[in-house]
């Protein structure tokens, strides 16, 4: 489904992406897990046509995406959650997922129904202004927001970001269900741990080098893993 060969990402003189190659499968979840400053949200950004490549090409579904402006990634079945929720703050909910939809109006309705049965408490906020909502629900709308616009590839940057462990739970197993609804997810992760036992496959960025990848569940029991990301220490 997504293709990603010698991926390169310049800010300037620092070389942010050097070389990424990376793939998705229709129907995983994917996960990419690395430290603070490793290059995954830059990775994410390319795939959704907000940075621009200095080397490299993106492949969806054997659409070039590389040079594609980001309103029509997203046409082609490509959306994002990005780090930090970025909702629109003086709009009500139900604007947030109108805008969604942008590009396309029929169906709104049902679509919307759709994300109400994945988060019914968006339902009951549908008229409150989402600057008002709590740092769960903005989650949620997020997520929901990206959803209208009927994605078959959905890239989340670190949603359980600032979110309490009850919270984070309940964004997982939506995730869960999103993806056995017929939704590719690639996963962008802090938490190794969270991220590697949802996942099928994971890889591992470091300094904007992919250094590992593989079966999750293989790799949640890697000591190299475990000791850089899990915080134990091996003897």
């Amino acid at each position: 489904m997504l293709k990603i060969k010698n991926l390169h990402v310049h800010y300037g003189a620092i070389h942010a992406l050097k070389g990424v190659n990376l793939e998705i499968q229709s129907g995983e979840i994917v996960t990419l897990i690395g430290s603070n400053g490793a290059g995954k949200t830059t990775l994410v950004r390319t795939i959704s046509g907000l940075i621009s490549p200095s080397e490299g090409t993106i492949e969806y579904s054997g659409k070039e995406l590389t040079r594609q402006p980001t309103h029509r990634i997203v046409q082609l079945g490509v959306a994002q959650v990005p780090e930090g929720r970025m909702i629109f703050q003086n709009m009500t909910v139900e604007e947030n997922l109108e805008l969604g939809a942008y590009g396309w109006k029929d169906g709104m309705k049902e679509e919307m129904e759709k994300v109400f049965q994945l988060f019914p408490r968006l339902k009951e906020r549908l008229k409150q202004n989402s600057g008002t909502l709590s740092g769960g629900e903005q989650q949620m709308l997020a997520i929901g927001r990206a959803l209208m616009s009927r994605p078959t590839l959905l890239l989340l940057d670190e949603p359980s970001l600032g979110l309490a462990p009850n919270l984070v739970q309940q964004i997982i197993k939506t995730l869960i269900q999103i993806n056995q609804q017929g939704t590719t997810i690639f996963l962008i992760e802090q938490d190794a741990f969270l991220a590697l036992e949802i996942a099928h496959r994971a890889y591992v960025l470091e300094t904007g080098n992919i250094t590992l990848e593989g079966n999750a569940k293989e790799l949640l029991k890697n000591p190299k893993i475990r000791e850089a990301y899990l915080g134990e220490i091996n003897p």
